[in-house]
């Protein structure tokens, strides 16, 4: 094995290992991955009651169903957004650093 597939080989099995993505931030989907089911059986009436329960405290006034759907989409669309972000910089620290190994 050649010092480079070493590396890529260690690499991969650093990032395949429990279950968990780069340095040890856990997976996660694409953003455009079709939703998989919770395996703690949540549902959307939870997930809406759950979001009334950390943000009513914060508007200071009892939320709406719609609202409440609302907050959790702009949330999960925000954190989307890192993902991808983040995403597109290890890529170019990737590629930075794999240019650099073949100087």
């Amino acid at each position: 094995m050649t010092d480079r597939s070493a590396k890529a080989h260690r690499r991969s099995s650093l990032h395949s290992s429990c279950g968990r993505g780069r340095r040890g931030i856990p997976s996660t989907p694409h953003p455009d991955a079709e939703p998989q089911p919770d395996p703690a059986g949540d549902t959307e009436g939870s997930l809406i009651d759950r979001t009334r329960t950390v943000w009513e405290p914060r508007y200071g006034r009892a939320l709406s169903g719609e609202e409440a759907r609302q907050i959790a989409e702009n949330m999960v669309g925000f954190f989307r957004t890192l993902i991808a972000m983040d995403t597109a910089a290890r890529a170019r620290q990737d590629a930075e650093t794999e240019i650099r190994n073949l100087a």
